[in-house]
């Protein structure tokens, strides 16, 4: 894929950096954004040099025909609580365990690892400054029938339905979040920020692909955050950190950090204020997420550039106030099935 830098950008959640194969990535201050001229996927983000590293995975089993072993669920539905439920609404997250089996994780996360292995061969700006090695890669389900198989699977959209209180959700994105080993800290943000969404139905399941301990750098959430504005109208960057985490602190709310075991899943509000400590072991923190909307949801007049994009990328020719369904937004699951 070849990729044209255009100025006045900078790093978001949802946006797409992709790494060459075997490349630790580092990001520059400079702004900037990454646009496809190919076609497909657009991408944006930090500019990054390139440092030889090891690769992530082994591609075994990541041919999209590869089969599945027998013990391979992505369907089944998930026994949530109604504790689970009220936990979500109170505090804007919740942790699940054992959404997943390791012969299920084991077998998509080569997949996975491949695509953003593959993604792209640009190089980009050195820059000493900003020693944070963090690789996203976005929509990696349109270049992988495999990684396409996990988001369209019914176990992970029912909860997220569930969680939500609506009859069924759509796709918004996935995403592949990899923190390279030693690499720094997420900044507290919200999603909506980023979202053209005309209400607050969405969320993200956070998958890691290996067990997260604390050192590892897992997410953190600040617990009943999606109630207040600590900072909605803030991207994610150094100073709009130091604002939230301040609000944070003020506001009173508890900061809730916990290692995940294999497995574990969580699922967190669009409104919700999250963050993560750096990745201090040798290994790379590996996590998949798949962003979550209402199938009924409508499109918003976008408020900010991030959201313009993303409706130019995943809501092309739809107006504000009409409903969220194109090709980029099937729906997942439905309680009308």
């Amino acid at each position: 894929m070849q990729l044209r830098p255009v100025s006045g950008h900078s790093m978001q959640p949802g946006c797409a950096i992709f790494s060459p194969p075997n490349l630790r990535l580092t990001p520059s201050v400079e702004k900037c954004q990454f646009v496809s001229v190919n076609g497909g996927v657009t991408v944006r983000g930090l500019r990054f040099r390139s440092r030889r590293t090891k690769a992530l995975h082994t591609p075994i089993s990541a041919h999209p025909g590869a089969a599945a072993p027998s013990k391979v669920d992505i369907d089944m539905p998930y026994k949530l609580r109604d504790s689970d439920k009220h936990f979500y609404s109170s505090t804007g997250f919740v942790k699940l365990k054992d959404v997943f089996d390791g012969d299920t994780l084991s077998h998509y996360a080569p997949a996975m690892s491949l695509e953003v292995r593959q993604a792209d061969k640009t190089p980009r700006q050195l820059d000493p400054d900003y020693q944070q090695a963090f690789t996203q890669v976005q929509n990696l389900r349109k270049q992988n029938d495999m990684v396409a198989k996990f988001v369209m699977g019914q176990k992970l959209a029912r909860i997220a339905a569930e969680l939500l209180g609506v009859e069924g959700v759509r796709v918004y994105a996935d995403q592949a979040l990899y923190k390279e080993p030693h690499g720094g800290y997420t900044p507290w943000h919200c999603d909506a920020f980023y979202w053209p969404l005309a209400s607050d139905k969405a969320l993200t399941a956070w998958i890691p692909l290996q067990a997260t301990p604390e050192e590892m750098g897992p997410m953190q959430f600040a617990a009943g955050s999606h109630s207040h504005d600590l900072g909605r109208h803030l991207e994610i960057g150094r100073e709009s950190h130091k604002l939230i985490d301040a609000n944070v602190q003020q506001s009173g709310l508890e900061v809730v950090s916990e290692p995940y075991q294999f497995g574990e899943v969580s699922f967190h509000s669009s409104l919700n204020f999250h963050k993560a400590n750096g990745n201090e072991t040798d290994r790379p923190r590996e996590v998949f997420t798949i962003m979550f909307m209402d199938k009924d949801m409508t499109l918003a007049e976008p408020l900010n550039d991030y959201q313009h994009m993303d409706r130019d990328a995943y809501f092309p020719n739809l107006l504000p106030g009409q409903l969220c369904d194109t090709e980029h937004n099937p729906i997942v699951w439905s309680s009308g099935k």
